[in-house]
């Protein structure tokens, strides 16, 4: 066991040798510190910022010397970096720098292979060895974890995919990992993954070896000084625009703000009036005195301690994620090489289940301890993307532990995404829009929802897997009546939505018999609705949407929302109708308008998209949200006609009410609109009433 504690030049030192306390004399962080002169060549020597730039980065991490690099490829190099510090400064200096390139998603994996191309060239490009080392990666599933069979699963599912998008990798029997890793235990171990692409950097070193390109090609980099303000200009539907960055050394007159200032970030958002919903901890790992056998082993992810290794010179670097973790509530300004002190209640129980793993590291010493701050998110993904309220502010935080893995294609996407007007790939997963932004200021559920992702780090990933945490933010009006009937509800964009449950089990095949003979009802009012009217609400219209928008009033239609390239952005539908009496389901309005339903993850996204297409084009347009103020159920199934028509004197038949259409009807003494609509070809009607 793990106890007791001794401090020594200011970091606390602990080791476990035969069951006793091992006290050494401590290096403590230092030696993974940049020293003062760190990327001195990069440093701009005039005292003061350029009067003007195309770009300004906000913080010097390994993020933010990505983009600048990435920007300056792309041919944009009348650039500034601004980093308050010195560059590694915050999160990045004690990074424990391990690599591999294994993805969830295809994106995920594309992020990660264009950070290992970065790392893999940027020494013959500059001189300047980022610290790589390819020594492997290995994953291990084991017996004794909780759901083993299920992990097994998990990884066997994890190789087929990595194969699938291009990464070399293999399942190795059990017997066989003592084969790559000699001094590991593996008479427990059921799955394991290696791949020997994997290797790991020294962040200091790719941070000078990134911004000193960026710098050969024009850019310009400024350590010490602090962003005092950003102030904007006003623009089309409410909208603003960056002008000026101001800093302890002048102020820049710019169009474009990348900030990459991790748990600093919304230091820098408060400056604009945004809130992005980020929560840091204090988060670390260990570095032991020497191990025999360890140097060249492969990193190491060992699922049943939630912990890590990798190699560290002839000692190793040892890291967990909490059961625990302790939140940050305010990060200072001041902490760019702090550290605090290390939780050993927290810490020691994963370590000591990883020595199992390793048996010699319960017989060294550990020559320092890094428990420093690290930013989470709410879904355990990034915060990118440009701000949909402030045209050329564009968000780079939260990155979860993985800043350093994501960081070389995250930078090469955010330099797309500022010079081209939108990434090259997918990464609605990331974008600062898939969040509501009364979540994003509501502090109690940021850090649940943060603290579960941080824990749940290396959990199993279950079919149907939900969040726990920050529940029944949003509800239904229907949501009490349907709890009671003992409905099962999935969290989307914080609304408890009703979900579809395995089509084995009994209930549900009821279900679904019920709905292919006779009829079924579903609440759906997570759903995204909006009206989009104003004098140029038909330019818009035909601009975004892919469908024939100049027909009739009263047509819907199912469409696919483009992006400026004529790419699919989402599908949705869109009813063409007249202004009516003032109410949330039919509001007045002169002219034509367009009501707009889209799946409730999307809301704000598919929302923010025309907004920011309509100021980009010029567009005399007003988007209302009725999301929060109209209900919406959907009664679908061969008897669905014939069960409303029972509720209403208008008439639902095939001729006055064509598919597909809508109309603003009377049902149950309820003023509604309806349309007539399926997205599974069967007949049904979706009902949108006042809540």
């Amino acid at each position: 066991m793990l106890r007791g504690a001794a401090r020594r030049s200011g970091v606390l030192v602990r080791a476990a040798r035969g069951g006793r306390l091992v006290v050494r004399a401590a290096t403590g962080g230092g030696s993974l510190r940049p020293s003062s002169t760190a990327a001195a060549t990069q440093v701009d020597g005039v005292g003061a910022v350029p009067g003007e730039a195309d770009v300004v980065v906000v913080g010097g991490g390994v993020l933010g010397c990505s983009c600048l690099y990435h920007l300056a490829q792309l041919g944009v190099t009348n650039t500034v970096l601004l980093e308050a510090h010195q560059l590694t400064a915050g999160t990045t200096w004690h990074t424990a720098g391990m690599m591999h390139f294994f993805g969830k998603t295809e994106t995920e994996y594309l992020l990660r292979d264009v950070t290992a191309a970065m790392v893999r060239r940027l020494e013959g490009e500059t001189g300047v060895s980022p610290g790589w080392i390819q020594n492997g990666s290995l994953l291990v599933s084991s017996t004794e974890e909780p759901y083993s069979e299920q992990r097994k699963n998990e990884l066997e599912r994890l190789v087929t995919f990595m194969h699938a998008v291009g990464l070399d990798c293999e399942l190795v029997p059990p017997a066989q990992v003592k084969d790559i890793y000699p001094i590991m235990e593996t008479g427990d171990i059921n799955c394991a993954v290696y791949s020997a692409t994997g290797g790991q950097v020294e962040p200091a070193g790719l941070c000078e070896g990134l911004s000193r390109w960026a710098v050969g090609a024009g850019a310009r980099v400024v350590q010490g000084c602090p962003v005092t303000d950003i102030t904007t200009t006003n623009t089309l539907l409410g909208g603003r625009r960056v002008s000026h960055v101001h800093t302890a050394k002048g102020v820049i007159k710019t169009n474009a703000v990348i900030n990459t200032t991790g748990g600093w970030g919304n230091d820098i958002t408060s400056m604009i009036g945004v809130t992005l919903p980020l929560q840091s901890f204090k988060h670390g790992y260990v570095v032991t005195e020497k191990i025999e056998g360890a140097f060249g082993m492969p990193n190491v992810r060992n699922y049943v301690s939630s912990a890590y290794c990798k190699t560290q010179g002839d000692g190793m670097i040892v890291g967990a994620f909490e059961p625990n973790p302790e939140p940050i509530e305010k990060l200072s300004p001041n902490f760019p090489f702090g550290l605090y002190e290390m939780n050993w209640d927290n810490f020691g129980p994963r370590y000591e289940s990883i020595t199992k793993r390793i048996p010699a590291l319960g017989s060294v010493g550990i020559k320092s301890t890094i428990w420093g701050p690290e930013s989470f998110t709410p879904d355990g993904n990034p915060i990118v993307g440009e701000d949909p309220d402030v045209q050329g502010f564009f968000h780079c935080c939260g990155f979860n532990s993985h800043g350093m893995q994501l960081s070389g294609g995250m930078g090469d996407q955010i330099a797309k995404w500022v010079v081209r007007g939108e990434p090259e790939i997918d990464l609605f997963a990331y974008d600062v829009r898939r969040f509501h932004p009364p979540l994003s200021k509501n502090k109690p559920w940021v850090l649940a929802r943060s603290q579960e992702c941080l824990i749940s780090n290396y959990s199993v990933s279950f079919p149907h897997d939900d969040p726990l945490a920050g529940r029944g933010q949003r509800l239904s009006p229907l949501h009490k009546d349907l709890e009671a009937a003992g409905s099962v509800f999935q969290e989307r964009n914080g609304w408890e939505a009703t979900r579809v449950v395995p089509f084995q089990s009994g209930a549900n095949r009821a279900g679904v018999r019920g709905l292919q003979e006779q009829a079924a009802v579903f609440d759906m009012t997570s759903f995204g609705k909006y009206f989009l009217t104003g004098p140029d609400a038909q330019k818009a219209a035909d601009w975004i949407f892919s469908a024939d928008m100049t027909r009739a009033a009263g047509s819907t239609v199912y469409t696919c929302m483009l992006n400026q390239r004529g790419g699919v952005e989402a599908d949705l539908s869109v009813s063409v109708c007249e202004g009516g009496e003032g109410a949330a389901h039919e509001p007045g309005f002169e002219g034509r308008g367009f009501y707009i339903t889209t799946g409730g993850s999307t809301a704000r996204y598919c929302a923010q998209h025309i907004l920011m297409e309509s100021r980009r084009q010029g567009f005399r347009v007003d988007l209302t949200d009725h999301t929060e103020d109209l209900a919406l159920i959907s009664v679908q199934g061969p008897h669905s006609r014939d069960i409303l028509q029972q509720l209403t004197r208008d008439d639902l038949g095939d001729a006055a009410f064509p598919y597909p259409s809508h109309r603003v009807i009377s049902l149950a003494g309820h003023t509604l609109r309806a349309l007539r609509l399926s997205f599974v070809g069967e007949l049904g009607k979706c009902l949108f009433s006042r809540v």
